[in-house]
């Protein structure tokens, strides 16, 4: 698989509004998985809309699911959430 599907998985991730398309993504991942896609997948997670909070908790769900077996997803997201959080609490 090339770099497009991983493409269009993570542009499919906004429509991903129930427990069984987030799971049928993150089984979809799955298959795309490589450092860089893991990569890039965290940067769409930790980018998502701040419009769209009702993602938050299937986003949450997929890293739950992918922390089992890919140890470095919630690695790498957890600094970047952190330092958002930092940030936005240091702003006030």
């Amino acid at each position: 698989l090339d770099g497009g599907s991983l493409d269009n998985l993570l542009q499919r991730l906004p429509g991903c509004v129930s427990r069984d398309l987030i799971d049928q993504l993150t089984v979809e991942f799955c298959y795309l998985n490589s450092k860089a896609s893991r990569k890039k997948l965290v940067r769409a997670l930790f980018s998502v809309p701040r419009t769209s909070l009702e993602l938050l908790p299937y986003y949450s769900r997929m890293i739950a699911t992918l922390s089992s077996c890919m140890k470095d997803v919630p690695t790498m997201l957890l600094p970047m959430l952190e330092e958002e959080f930092n940030f936005l609490i240091n702003k006030k």
